[in-house]
């Protein structure tokens, strides 16, 4: 049998609950897809998803209950499960930060295995205590960090060699850190981000019959996303040349800015308003619509928050040509005057102010700030579009290079074939590793001990137990798996005959084996809601 675990949150398994939309931010569409290509093109025999809170209910429908392969447990098992089970990956889909999972792993499973974790947005000032913690946290030659480019993976490497820099300086400590940066990009499936018939697509969404459109696609944010005043600009450019019969398509999802609105006033200062259509909100099934009813695709990325660009992978899927700016990630999905245009941007050391601040400012304020010092070549990105827009065979020739590109490098068998290599080879790794459990770590708190002075008393095994008031047992839906009712049941029969917490303790571990632990949770649980009482000695006597 092939496991394959993950942890999870509320937060982070309510986007399995239902289909999402393109929403304001894109990871958890991508989650979702992974987990249906992981599921659709991987060989694990179970997938588990332990999670924290609330158990998931069948009846919120969603990709958690399609699949009999997949299992829901609670965190709590996780110690006896990853004991009972060979896992060749736990995977955290949702962040690179694997410090905590490899510090869970290492302190309670009675083996080792891989724990990989993905790069998303690793660009906030408040990103680097998180690697900080990772490098703290025991990483072992067969983890990794996936990061989606290789743009990612340097930055991954700076910070690793700042932070290790800093603290050798600063406090004559030396950090590692054993984890791996592997390289793995993120997927699409090419089935449906493909080439249309672009004359009903654009019926149907009701856009220019007889145009070229320039298509942008995504989050309408100049916080964390880019900047759509110089491709306006640039596209003004474009149409001081009238014989070019062209529109510029804004689409996707409006960000708490409402940066939209301001990009249709400056459309409407420059007097291109008319030649300017914006489609906010755009429901997730008329995504791949828009990519196949465009003839090119334009995207001038000036964020730090950008590693990727799935937007311009999936503009390539669908056969267009790509007009971006020369930026992070983008550099290695575009391939200049071959799949499209990389436009120059420039840049300088000018950072002090905002780095000076940015551990009590917003991060997304940063990133605006740091963006509008991101020069994108205004004049080389007109050049670009107006080449492409009047060149049919150009596009069409560079658009079938960007699918086929995609295709080869993009499509989720070849990135799910990518992933399931790489854990193997870590599980290798991880299995011929002598392993025993660190038991303790700076990192779990030791609650009682820290706040033991709140409570009036600290029950003893001495201390004497009869039963309350209450008879029904009911608890909240949180605390499945954390309580059961066989053993409330049968800590308040045995309170009955049992006087004292150390007896209870004693019949409980005899009879159902219940670690001492979860004994005294269920007991405590029990006096809080009067099942059980402590018994009131006699004025003077303490048999504690």
């Amino acid at each position: 049998m092939k496991y394959f675990g993950t942890l999870a949150g509320p937060m982070e398994l309510s986007g399995f609950s239902s289909v999402p939309p393109e929403g304001i931010y894109g990871m958890t569409v991508f989650l979702r897809r992974f987990v249906e290509a992981l599921l659709r093109f991987g060989d694990f025999d179970e997938l588990h998803f332990f999670y924290s809170g609330s158990a998931p209910q069948p009846d919120q429908g969603g990709l958690l209950f399609s699949d009999p392969r997949i299992r829901l447990l609670p965190i709590s098992q996780f110690e006896r499960e990853t004991s009972r089970h060979s896992y060749h990956a736990f995977h955290n889909l949702w962040s690179p930060d694997i410090g905590p999972w490899t510090d869970l792993r290492n302190r309670l499973s009675a083996v080792s295995f891989p724990i990989t974790g993905l790069t998303h947005t690793i660009s906030y000032q408040s990103f680097l205590p998180r690697v900080l913690g990772t490098m703290l946290l025991g990483t072992r030659p067969w983890d990794s960090i996936l990061c989606t480019t290789e743009s990612a993976r340097i930055v991954m490497r700076q910070w690793i060699a700042y932070l290790q820099a800093s603290f050798r300086e600063e406090r004559q400590i030396d950090l590692s850190c054993d984890a791996r940066l592997d390289v793995i990009p993120l997927g699409l499936d090419t089935e449906v981000f493909r080439p249309g018939n672009k004359a009903e697509l654009r019926s149907r969404l009701g856009l220019p019959a007889d145009e070229v459109l320039a298509l942008y696609f995504g989050r309408f944010s100049h916080y964390d996303k880019m900047d759509l005043f110089p491709l306006l600009l640039a596209f003004k450019k474009v149409l001081d040349d009238p014989s070019q019969k062209t529109s510029l398509v804004l689409a996707g999802s409006e960000s708490f800015h409402k940066y939209s609105e301001r990009v249709r006033q400056f459309a409407a200062q420059m007097g291109i308003a008319d030649r300017v259509i914006l489609r906010t909100d755009v429901p997730d099934t008329d995504v791949a619509a828009y990519y196949a009813a465009a003839d090119l695709f334009v995207s001038p990325s000036d964020s730090l928050q950008e590693t990727f660009g799935q937007s311009i992978v999936e503009a390539m899927s669908s056969g267009l040509p790509v007009v971006c700016s020369d930026w992070d990630g983008y550099k290695e999905l575009v391939v200049h005057e071959e799949t499209g245009f990389r436009v120059p941007s420039y840049w300088m050391d000018c950072d002090r102010m905002v780095s000076d601040y940015s551990s009590v400012s917003e991060w997304l304020v940063d990133h605006f700030l740091i963006a509008q010092s991101v020069a994108v070549d205004v004049p080389a990105m007109a050049a670009a579009m107006t080449r492409l827009i009047g060149d049919e065979g150009l596009r069409r020739t560079w658009g079938a290079n960007g699918r086929r590109r995609s295709q080869a490098l993009f499509d989720w068998r070849r990135v799910i074939a990518q992933h399931l290599e790489l854990w193997q080879t870590l599980h290798r790794q991880a299995a011929a590793a002598p392993h025993t459990p660190a038991g303790k770590s700076w990192f779990r708190p030791e609650y009682c001990k820290t706040f033991q002075h709140y409570s009036t008393q600290m029950l003893s095994s001495a201390t004497r137990i009869i039963s309350g008031s209450s008879r029904e047992i009911s608890f909240y839906p949180e605390l499945e798996g954390f309580l059961t009712t066989d053993v409330l049941n049968f800590i308040m029969q045995y309170a009955a005959n049992v006087s004292t917490v150390g007896e209870l303790e004693a019949a409980a571990s005899s009879v159902l084996s219940v670690p001492v632990d979860v004994f005294r949770n269920h007991l405590l649980w029990l006096i809080k809601y009067d099942h059980l009482r402590l018994e009131r000695l006699p004025e003077g006597r303490n048999d504690d």
